[in-house]
């Protein structure tokens, strides 16, 4: 059991500003006809921003076929604490069944 990233996870390249909801779109492939898998998103626990407003890690349950498959997860942003501008790192963590951890990606986003 394998999953392959084709595509890094990308989110919004230009500077949001926050609440928002931001669009990550990645492809990954299983070597297997298909698995499941959970995408699970972490914030920084001190960036002073959260998922929906309440926790710092959102996830996804998905499919992974042999075929290139593409994902598209929407996540909302909110700011509970700080001001000003910052760049924040998303890590990525896709895990089997059994929690354990397959693969892992990250990407910025830059809010203000």
């Amino acid at each position: 059991m394998a999953i392959k990233i084709v595509q890094r996870p990308t989110g919004p390249t230009a500077q949001i500003t926050l609440p928002e909801r931001i669009d990550v779109a990645q492809i990954l492939r299983s070597t297997r006809i298909s698995e499941r898998v959970t995408i699970v998103y972490e914030l920084p626990a001190a960036s002073g921003v959260l998922f929906d407003g309440v926790d710092d890690a959102a996830s996804r349950d998905e499919t992974i076929t042999r075929a290139d498959t593409p994902l598209h997860h929407r996540l909302q942003l909110v700011r509970v604490a700080g001001s000003g501008a910052l760049r924040i790192t998303i890590d990525e963590n896709i895990l089997n069944g059994e929690g354990e951890v397959l693969q892992a990606a990250s990407f910025d986003l830059f809010v203000k």
